[in-house]
């Protein structure tokens, strides 16, 4: 009886294995943390030096690194760039008013209003744009997230062949060449 995870090629299973697998056995992590010592030369004189470091990292092998799937996509935000703009000059008029205010013949009241006046029509604006678009982005964002969940609902059943150097999906039969693994995904 052949294997359903068989290879669609050369239709063993050999030399297949599970991509998710082949990611976690391919990563590994580790902290370095300890005393270091070296030698140093100064004014034609030889020294040492001692100290501590710490070092944390990780590292893939080649095909770890070809097989790992996209991130997960982060929440779109609604950004408005006048709003926050008008915001952040407000912010500083207020400061320099603020600063001004002791001097009688300065311009510290005048900055302090615009600046008021700056920072609450950004604000509206932003709040306005928030509102509007609030809808449009809560529906790109899920659309995304659904694409994405979809990938790797179609990612964690992949399997690599060793031998044929191919990425295939044993739930429908496809496969593709190593480097165009990302195409099985597209659906």
């Amino acid at each position: 009886m052949a294997n359903k995870n068989a290879c669609p090629v050369c239709g063993q299973i050999d030399q297949a294995q599970n991509v998710p697998a082949i990611l976690i056995q391919g990563t590994s992590s580790g902290v370095y943390a300890g005393p270091t010592s070296g030698l140093t030369m100064s004014g034609g004189k030889l020294g040492t030096s001692f100290g501590t470091a710490f070092v944390a990292g990780t590292s893939r092998t080649e095909l770890a690194r070809v097989l790992t799937p996209r991130a997960k996509p982060k929440e779109e935000k609604i950004q408005s760039a006048p709003a926050i703009l008008l915001v952040i000059v407000g912010s500083i008029l207020i400061t320099v008013g603020s600063c001004s205010m002791g001097n009688s013949n300065g311009p510290g009241g005048v900055l302090l209003a615009l600046g008021f006046i700056l920072a609450v029509i950004g604000l509206g604006i932003g709040y306005t744009e928030q509102s509007s678009k609030k809808d449009e982005y809560q529906k790109r964002n899920a659309e995304a997230l659904a694409a994405w969940e979809k990938e790797m609902e179609i990612y964690n059943r992949l399997y690599y062949c060793f031998r044929d150097n191919i990425c295939y999906d044993p739930e429908t039969g496809e496969f593709r060449p190593l480097m165009q693994t990302w195409q099985l995904m597209q659906k």
